[in-house]
């Protein structure tokens, strides 16, 4: 997952985003974006830096997916996600790197989630069973792949109302 990256053009902001799966071994992500009225250009950030622990190791990629869930993509308030990548400081950590647009959301956020599905053992994969989605006029704030059992996991999100001009 390290290898993709996502970015909406300068001003827009993402609406949608699945990950795909073309073939068994491989994955993409699709994404829809929408044009957003905001403060000014993207704005850069990262996550805190998470640990992939001691049971994985650099080629145990089918495991890949187990230390995920110590990450959320969230920017600063009324800001809305415009692009993210997931990058490797060292061999042994991991951490996102996002991009939002600032004040390009308005009113409450609202938090939402996938339903839970099987893990599969830990493999990529298994992210194509998720959609996050942003209803039409909204964007997504951020997100953060949870477990709701030890073999299951799913995304909790957030999304926020664009602002009008």
């Amino acid at each position: 997952m390290d290898r993709q990256h996502v970015k909406a053009p300068a001003g827009q902001i993402i609406e949608s985003l699945r990950v795909d799966c073309p073939t068994e071994n491989t994955i993409q992500y699709v994404f829809r974006t929408v044009r957003a009225f905001g403060s000014g250009p993207s704005v850069a950030a990262v996550s805190a830096l998470g640990d992939r622990g001691p049971e994985i190791t650099s080629d145990d990629e089918s495991k890949s997916a187990h230390f995920l869930d110590q990450f959320e993509v969230k920017g600063a308030d009324n800001s809305l996600l415009s692009g993210f990548v997931l990058t490797r400081p060292t061999p042994a950590t991991f951490r996102y790197q996002f991009w939002y647009v600032p004040d390009a959301g308005e009113g409450p956020i609202i938090q939402t989630s996938t339903r839970a599905t099987d893990d599969d053992g830990g493999s990529t994969t298994c992210f194509a069973q998720h959609a996050i989605v942003a209803p039409p006029g909204y964007g997504i704030v951020g997100f953060r792949l949870y477990r709701p059992t030890l073999s299951t996991i799913a995304f909790r999100y957030w999304v926020q109302r664009l602002k009008r001009r």
